[in-house]
């Protein structure tokens, strides 16, 4: 008898055993399955704030670069054009809005003695990064991303 009742316990070990396995296997599969899943949707994030950050880029462009309004650009007080994250520069600075973006602006204008009028619009959306565009006599020359470092 009591060999019976020692045999019945060893068996439902066995039996307890396979289960635990199981659920363990069960539990590391869901874990990693969320992980994946995290990952996804910090993808997606990220690419649609990508997206969304191009679209303000275009429509900045598409309203305020590609029909200039020269008359808006100040009268640079630097030689040449301000440094960009000079204390004068940063208080010249204009927000334009879209779709929840906001784009601060710079619009300045250098004129030679010899009347030759330079024009430079630089935006940016995080003060670091910015996008210039350079007009020399209303005629746009170049365009380009400046960063700037510490």
């Amino acid at each position: 008898m009591i060999h019976q009742a020692l045999n019945q316990q060893t068996s439902a070990g066995w039996l307890g055993l396979p289960v635990l396995i199981l659920l363990l296997l069960v539990a590391s599969m869901s874990e990693a399955f969320q992980d994946r899943l995290l990952a996804q949707y910090q993808w997606r994030s990220q690419l649609q704030a990508v997206v969304d950050e191009r679209a303000a880029w275009q429509d900045f462009k598409r309203v305020l670069v590609d029909p200039p309004e020269f008359s808006q650009a100040s009268e640079s007080h630097c030689l040449g054009f301000c440094p960009l994250q000079q204390e004068k520069a940063s208080q010249e600075q204009i927000e334009w809005r879209s779709e929840g973006r906001t784009v601060l602006y710079q619009w300045h204008r250098h004129e030679l003695d010899d009347g030759t009028e330079y024009h430079r619009l630089c935006a940016s959306m995080n003060q670091q990064s910015y996008h210039c565009w350079w007009w020399q006599n209303r005629i746009l020359r170049h365009q380009g991303w400046l960063t700037l470092l510490d």
